[in-house]
């Protein structure tokens, strides 16, 4: 399942400015006034919808997010519609927002899906990440 994330620039300069220390000294600092952390997974939903200029129709909360829904990111190591690089930097940025993420590179494998290895691979993500059965399992 060769993917990418859009936004994925963006996405890493918003984890990485979370990383910093806040600049005392800095009176356009947004941060909390009582000190607290701000929330990155919320920063991020708010860049992709001002970005895609979509209203919020409520103030986001992480429950609101998607951030509990497990990702498997599987990739061709000889794909060259969408480079193996752009899949890993989607594992790594979705990592760090903290999504529960399972990455695997599939040698010899293009731009399409590994059989019976990548969808032996997606069916063990679902039976163990999310927990769905599948029929002989039941």
């Amino acid at each position: 399942m060769s993917g990418w994330l859009p936004l994925q620039h963006e996405i890493r300069c918003i984890l990485e400015d979370a990383d910093k220390p806040p600049d005392e000294d800095d009176p356009f600092d947004q941060g909390d006034a009582d000190g607290d952390d701000r929330d990155t997974m919320l920063e991020v939903v708010s860049h992709i919808r001002d970005s895609l200029s979509i209203a919020a129709n409520h103030t986001p909360t992480r429950e609101s997010t998607s951030i509990r829904t497990p990702v498997f990111l599987g990739h061709g190591a000889m794909d060259e519609k969408v480079l193996p690089s752009l899949g890993q930097e989607a594992f790594e940025t979705l990592k760090a927002l903290g999504f529960t993420t399972e990455w695997r590179g599939y040698q010899d494998e293009g731009h399409w899906y590994k059989i019976p290895d990548e969808i032996d691979d997606i069916l063990d993500f679902i039976r163990v990440k999310v927990g769905w059965l599948a029929k002989q399992d039941t």
